[in-house]
C-alpha cells in the first residue's frame, strides 16, 4: 500500500482477500473494465495508479470513490479491510 508522511492515501482502498485459484491480483477504480492485473510486488504501484487516475478523472484531492484490489491466492482468508484517506506523520 501507499507509503509516505502526509496525505498518502487519496481515496478509500478496498482490499479483498479471497481463498481459491487461480492465484493472483487485480486492481481497478471507478471502472471495472480497466481492472489491472499483477503480483503481490506489484500491488503499491498498481494502486498508486489507480488513485492518480482517478484523481485527474475527479480533479479533487481527496475523494470517495474507492481504489479496488482483489487478491486470490489458495492459503488466503475470505476477508475485507478498508483503508480509509487522512494523514499520517511520521
Amino acid at each position: 500500500l501507499p507509503i509516505g508522511v502526509g496525505r498518502v492515501t487519496l481515496c478509500p482502498i478496498i482490499i479483498q482477500l479471497w481463498q481459491g485459484e487461480p492465484e493472483g491480483l487485480e486492481v481497478w477504480g471507478k471502472d471495472p473494465k480497466k481492472k489491472q492485473s499483477g503480483t503481490p510486488d506489484d500491488l503499491a504501484k498498481l494502486v498508486f495508479e489507480a488513485m492518480q487516475e482517478l484523481k485527474w478523472e475527479i480533479k479533487e484531492e481527496i475523494f470517495d470513490t474507492p481504489v479496488n484490489v482483489k487478491v486470490t491466492k489458495k492459503d488466503l482468508p475470505d476477508l475485507t479491510l478498508i483503508d480509509m484517506p487522512g494523514m499520517t506523520y511520521i
